[in-house]
């Protein structure tokens, strides 16, 4: 993948995850105080889970084993960030805290690989789309 597209796809990511780290917060704690340093500290996670996209940058194009590789590389360095920088900000200690807060990681990166898979999709069949209509026009002159 091209840088440009990667960074593109960085900012776009990091307000996706960002979001999605708020509205979990919000669901899954209703009686957690979202203050403005937490929010902070979500941001900062978002960023550090959002940087890791590099392990995507490609001078070629990636062949689907290395997309895959890439893939799970990506979110095992998402969970070991994460999961690093919760325990020393002291948002999970032990086991159990630290077991939820990996699948809280998991659905959060779900969600945001579900949402990329929605943007690409519409680029996609926008795309398609053109060609058909760059097709038709080609049959009809």
């Amino acid at each position: 993948m091209r840088m440009n597209n990667i960074l593109a796809n960085m900012i776009r990511n990091f307000f996706v995850i960002f979001g999605v780290i708020v509205l979990i917060t919000a669901i899954l704690n209703p009686a957690y105080e979202l203050s403005s340093k937490i929010i902070m500290i979500m941001a900062l996670f978002a960023l550090l889970s959002d940087l890791t996209a590099l392990v995507f940058w490609s001078k070629k194009e990636l062949s689907d084993k290395s997309r895959i590789t890439r893939r799970v590389l990506h979110f095992v360095l998402v969970e070991i960030i994460v999961l690093f920088f919760g325990n020393i900000l002291g948002f999970a200690s032990g086991v159990t805290q630290n077991t939820i807060f990996g699948i809280e990681i998991l659905g959060i990166y779900a969600i945001v690989c579900w949402f990329d898979w929605l943007i690409d999709k519409k680029t996609a069949d926008d795309i398609n789309d053109k060609l058909k209509k760059m097709k038709s026009n080609e049959k009809n002159d």
